[in-house]
């Protein structure tokens, strides 16, 4: 059985996940409605996400709602895969970005 995170570890990650996506905290309060004060407070455990901020902040951060809960360090990728994976993030047109996934994923298929 998986580890029940605390509200502090919830907003280390939420911290590194907005890092990783190229955000500042006044860049996210934008994105999702709150004061960048706001954004402190989820990240430094002292608020908690509720279930409307969390899916706007996995949507906007491009990642699965479950990547602010699953250990990420179980999960190592190879530089490649990182540089990859900050490149795709920095693609700010979604239809453009999602248009990169199916030719990535295609190529992996007939691989």
């Amino acid at each position: 059985m998986q580890k029940i995170l605390t509200d502090i570890e919830i907003g280390k990650r939420l911290k590194m996940l907005r890092k990783r996506a190229g955000l500042t905290q006044e860049q996210l309060s934008e994105l999702i409605g709150v004061s960048s004060h706001q954004v402190q407070k989820y990240e430094r455990g002292s608020d908690k996400l509720s279930t409307y901020r969390l899916q706007q902040v996995s949507h906007i951060l491009s990642v699965p709602i479950q990547t602010l809960f699953s250990d990420l360090e179980s999960q190592p990728i190879c530089e490649q895969e990182a540089i990859l994976i900050e490149a795709f993030r920095k693609i700010k047109d979604r239809e453009l970005q999602e248009n990169v996934f199916k030719v990535v994923l295609s190529v992996s298929n007939n691989s």
